[in-house]
């Protein structure tokens, strides 16, 4: 089974490298199992003044490290007290399901449940931050053995609530007296649609053929060919006004005569 995590480049590196990222990842899709995509341009999420380009990058570096490590300890982290994930639980739900969505919550303290389940599926910095649809989802929670039969109901719970409704659940669970407190989620979603691809994602839902100059945020990517699209939008609509005022002065300027006897019509 092949896994990529793979990241895109910031927006201010120009619309010709990410084009390029974006075939390479149409290049990349048949050859992979499942595919994770990490925008660099999302890092701008993180909430921290002064950011340095240096610490950007390790946090990309990290995130592409979590999305490994924790597939691997998915497989590797077992216990006698555990609800074991073995590779073919992860085989099955990652192996040949294309786009891949993968997330981790850690929370601790009295709705520590709830808090680690909606970290989990709300990760703004992966290409789609939410699993809607998702037909496919292995998860695992980690905590120590204080771990209440209550959580886990509202930890599921909430996980299913987001997927497609006949969503196959793989469920897994580890005890570490290491984490005290805490309680870990981490979630693997597969099995989107498929108009959720990366080139779809970029273009088609952020800029709609409707869409003008004036309604483009600066912050958005779009394409070349959307862009010369708007433009030719914004050209036919100035060539309609442009006739269209010409031919009501031609028809003032023309006597009534003639206007009623070619069948120009001008009343209200």
């Amino acid at each position: 089974m092949t896994v990529a995590v793979v990241t895109t480049p910031f927006q201010f590196e120009g619309a010709y490298k990410m084009r390029l990222a974006q075939e390479g990842i149409e290049k990349l899709k048949p050859n992979v199992d499942t595919l994770i995509v990490i925008p660099n341009e999302n890092l701008k999420k993180v909430n921290e003044k002064n950011l340095t380009m240096a610490k950007m990058f390790m946090i990309a570096d990290d995130i592409l490290r979590q999305g490994v490590q924790g597939i691997s300890d998915l497989i590797t982290q077992h216990g006698e007290t555990n609800i074991n994930i073995d590779f073919a639980d992860v085989e099955t739900t990652m192996k040949g399901k294309g786009d891949a969505i993968f997330g981790v919550g850690v929370s601790r303290g009295e709705n520590r449940a709830v808090d680690a389940a909606t970290q989990s599926i709300n990760n703004p910095l992966l290409q789609d931050s939410y699993i809607d649809g998702a037909e496919n989802i292995l998860l695992n929670i980690s905590s120590d053995e204080s771990l209440a039969y209550d959580e886990v109901e509202e930890i599921v719970n909430i996980i299913r609530s987001s997927a497609d409704p006949d969503v196959h659940l793989i469920y897994g669970q580890t005890f570490d007296a290491d984490m005290e407190d805490s309680i870990k989620v981490t979630v693997i979603a597969t099995g989107f649609a498929k108009d959720r691809s990366m080139k779809k994602q970029l273009d088609s839902s952020m800029f709609s053929k409707q869409q003008t100059k004036k309604d483009i945020d600066k912050d958005s990517y779009i394409s070349s060919d959307m862009w010369s699209e708007i433009q030719g939008e914004e050209k036919k609509e100035k060539n309609q006004a442009q006739y269209l005022s010409s031919r009501n002065q031609n028809d003032l300027e023309t006597p009534a005569f003639y206007r009623n006897k070619s069948g120009i019509n001008l009343k209200p």
